[in-house]
């Protein structure tokens, strides 16, 4: 279902609007009635039409341009925002080429990058790539003949930080730069050094997509992120084979002593104390496909597998639900005092007194999981997803009693 708002944003009515001592902009001006409907790409580029999800349209005049009445628009989901620079513009640069937008339910920009219309970085931008964390790319603008490409690659959970900064190319027709830092500190900064450069606030957030015009060249540009995420978890865990695992069969042993009695009457074992090292708890981790899209900070709450003794033999089940950060250990060694004897041992008997431990392991256990993202306004973002669990989980060590014979005749 589609549910329509718009966000109009406009700056002074007044005719110009000082940024700064030394620099003075036209202000934007007032978006007229016919751009204000509900608009919605249905291409290739932008997947919003074929969602099925709630999308909102933003409406936003463009500056550095040379015709006044250009805009800019874009179809967004309600998890991303369209910054608004300080002239209060949502995009920069000129108004040829076709309209464009790039945007993909749930993605994050993995690498951009940028073709500059000679071999000199710091000309003008010609087109653009985007890359998006499932390895979709979006070109555009016509790259051939231009130069670079400049690069750069987001790694797992990086992030732009402050403002990016866009600028046109002096003439209103064309974009001339792009600038932005990463929470890793990378510095992506391409095109022409003079024009006046507009500040988008990123919100310290994940580059969702993009808008503006192109052609032969990359004459507009505005940049979509989403809202600031405040936590990543995985939810509402199922694990459709964990039933249909084997069962585990033996335990591993830590100590062992045989007691032997082969005189007519009971006769008392002393007591013995071992200490002895032993790994108890369990590590746990989900992946899926796009498992470090957000970066390692992902929070499991729900159930995961652990191996139960049922009789003399264990199995896997689910445990309770559980708050705990994902693939992180929750194992530690640990020194356990194993007492054995104490007991009287039976005319003409003969049994072992042990200590074991239960454990398993899953390399590639399927899980399907609901993916929760929450934001910095109080809403949430969701999508299902599928993966692979992996664990080890160990049980506390226990004593048992086998191999008990009442007919013993010797000892040796």
């Amino acid at each position: 279902m589609k549910a329509w708002s718009l966000a109009v944003l406009v700056a002074s009515s007044e005719g110009f609007r000082a940024l700064s001592k030394d620099k003075v902009v036209p202000s934007a001006a007032t978006p007229i009635a016919d751009e204000m409907a509900p608009f919605v790409f249905n291409n290739n580029d932008s997947d919003v039409e074929t969602s099925g999800q709630e999308v909102l349209t933003d409406l936003a005049p463009a500056l550095d341009t040379n015709i006044q009445s250009c805009r800019c628009r874009y179809s967004r989901y309600t998890y991303q925002v369209m910054p608004i620079s300080q002239a209060g513009n949502g995009c920069v640069g000129g108004c040829g080429g076709d309209e464009f937008q790039i945007n993909r339910n749930g993605g994050t920009l993995k690498q951009l990058d940028v073709w500059t219309a000679s071999r000199d970085k710091h000309s003008h931008i010609k087109a653009i790539r985007f890359t998006y964390n499932d390895n979709y790319r979006v070109v555009k603008g016509n790259p051939v003949g231009g130069g670079g490409p400049v690069s750069i690659t987001f790694k797992p959970g990086e992030h732009v930080v402050g403002d990016v900064a866009l600028s046109g190319n002096g003439r209103g027709s064309r974009l001339g730069s792009i600038k932005f830092s990463t929470s890793q500190g990378q510095i992506f900064d391409v095109g022409m050094r003079n024009p006046y450069r507009y500040l988008f606030p990123s919100g310290d957030s994940f580059i969702a997509g993009a808008l503006g015009r192109a052609g032969r060249d990359l004459d507009m540009l505005g940049f979509v992120f989403w809202k600031p995420i405040t936590e990543v978890s995985y939810e509402s865990i199922r694990y459709p084979t964990l039933s249909s695992l084997t069962r585990i069969r033996s335990p591993v042993n830590i100590e062992t002593r045989t007691y032997c009695n082969n005189l007519p009457f009971p006769m008392k074992v002393a007591r013995e104390e071992v200490s002895r090292t032993v790994t108890v708890g369990f590590n746990s981790c989900l992946k899926t496909a796009n498992s470090l899209q957000f970066g390692q900070k992902v929070t499991v709450k729900g159930s995961i597998p652990l191996v139960a003794t049922v009789s003399s033999e264990a199995k896997w089940e689910v445990s309770s639900s559980k708050e705990m950060s994902n693939c992180k250990s929750y194992s530690e060694v640990k020194s356990r005092k194993l007492l054995f004897g104490d007991f009287s041992i039976p005319a003409t008997s003969s049994l072992d007194m042990m200590w074991n431990q239960w454990s398993g392991k899953l390399n590639a256990l399927p899980f399907i999981a609901e993916l929760v993202i929450k934001l910095n306004d109080g809403s949430t973002w969701r999508r299902s997803e599928r993966g692979t669990y992996k664990g080890v989980s160990y049980t506390d060590i226990k004593q048992e009693f086998d191999n008990y014979n009442g007919s013993v005749t010797g000892c040796r």
